[in-house]
Formats: structure tokens, sequence, C-alpha cells
């Protein structure tokens, strides 16, 4: 690449997140937390819902779970929201099945 065309580059400008996208479905996600069946369909929701970009889904994350970078992919984003639901559920499975005893 030579330099002339280096320097032609375009910068692409981040786009604002919408704030009002972030808010709807972190209010839906944690409302469905612990229910399979509702979250996972808010869940599907989420992932095929063309108006959550890269920076709606960090932001997502980030008031769902935890601050996330800002740079993070919107891929593993949604991996992270949807783990945060797999790890719940899977513990009141495995509390469950152990009768609320300890397994000590």
């Amino acid at each position: 690449m030579s330099v002339a065309s280096a320097s032609q580059r375009t910068s692409r400008k981040a786009r604002p997140m919408d704030e009002a996208i972030v808010s709807a479905y972190v209010a839906r996600l944690e409302a469905a937390l612990g229910d399979d069946p509702a979250f996972m369909a808010i869940f599907r929701d989420l992932s095929a819902d063309r108006a959550v970009k890269q920076a709606e889904a960090v932001g997502i994350l980030s008031r769902f779970i935890a601050p996330a970078a800002s740079g993070t992919s919107k891929r593993i984003a949604l991996e992270r929201i949807l783990g945060r639901h797999q790890s719940l559920h899977t513990f009141k499975l495995k509390r469950a099945a152990i009768g609320g005893r300890s397994a000590a």
C-alpha cells in the first residue's frame, strides 16, 4: 500500500449508542433472568435485531453484567450475556438435583 493511498483512508466514526434500545433490552433481560424460556425468547430477539449494533450490544453487556471495553465485539458481548443466564440456570438445576442440601 502506498503512502498516498494510506493517507486517503477515511476514518469510520462510531455512531452513538442508542440508549433506548439498550435500556429496553436490559430491563427485559433482567426481568426474564432465571426463566429459561422467557430469557431465550428475548435473547433470540436481541440476536436477530438489526438495530442492535456492536455499540448497543456492549452497552447491554455493560449494564447487564459488568463494564466492558468499547472494542468488545458484538458476538463476544452476546456470548457473555447468554453466559450469565446459563450460569444461573445451571446453578438452579444443580441445586434442585440435590434437593437444596449441601453436597458436603
